[in-house]
């Protein structure tokens, strides 16, 4: 699937698939949101992608990247959309948040007897989209950057015109943002994500999806405002 031909009647291009054993919760996905998603430029059409802290601070992971412009695959003259990246979680059906080891290294699943395929992402919400912290790319928030959006949820900037050299590639596979500027030995544009085509995930509270919405809907649209919080993810 591709943005340009999701509709409504694929459910937007979204594919999500769980199963479950006495221990584990076992989920597949496209890393396609399941609602219809704008082209995205974080800070305006023919801007760029990283904030002013990141300049002075000398961290913008971007310098030459502007929105808009023929960025490789997920990049479109209107902004950026995203590309399908196929993403495996192992999830204890039973957690424990009152470990004394919390809160750890958001890349480190193993130590919680889980596994997963995208570094970044702490949890799954409902529709098979990662959630990732609160911060973007580098040590600025989403809010402290100004980034508006829409259901919570983003695309990485589309870095799939860029090549890679191993070590790169190796921060990539470790789930760590890398430096887009190409080294010695450059390798293949990399798959969707950090470092590739620009990859869909959550950064704050999904408030398109059927929990939140239930929520501000009205009683009289079938709301039920006054019981527990729904499950959003896992």
């Amino acid at each position: 699937i591709t943005w340009e031909k999701a509709t409504n009647e694929s459910n937007w291009g979204n594919c999500f698939s769980m199963t479950t054993d006495s221990k584990y919760r076992y989920i597949s996905t496209n890393n396609v949101p399941d609602f219809y998603f704008n082209p995205y430029c974080p800070l305006g059409l023919g801007l760029g992608y990283c904030v002013w802290q990141e300049y002075a601070s000398k961290t913008c992971m971007f310098p030459n990247l502007k929105c808009g412009e023929d960025n490789g695959p997920g990049s479109t003259k209107f902004g950026d959309v995203w590309v399908p990246q196929i993403a495996h979680y192992k999830i204890l059906l039973k957690g424990d948040p009152t470990r004394p080891d919390r809160p750890g290294d958001m890349y480190d699943a193993k130590s919680v007897g889980a596994e997963k395929t995208v570094g970044p992402s702490t949890a799954v919400a409902m529709n098979g989209i990662g959630i990732q912290g609160p911060n973007d790319a580098g040590d600025v928030s989403i809010d402290e950057a100004g980034f508006i959006l829409a259901c919570g949820g983003h695309v990485t900037p589309p870095l799939g015109n860029k090549t890679q050299n191993n070590n790169q590639r190796m921060e990539r596979s470790a789930g760590r943002h890398p430096h887009p500027e190409p080294g010695p030995n450059p390798k293949p544009p990399p798959p969707p994500g950090p470092g590739g085509p620009p990859l869909y995930h959550f950064h704050k509270s999904p408030e398109c999806l059927t929990p939140f919405k239930n929520a501000s809907i009205g009683v009289e649209h079938g709301a039920t405002p006054f019981v527990h919080a729904k499950l959003i993810g896992w």
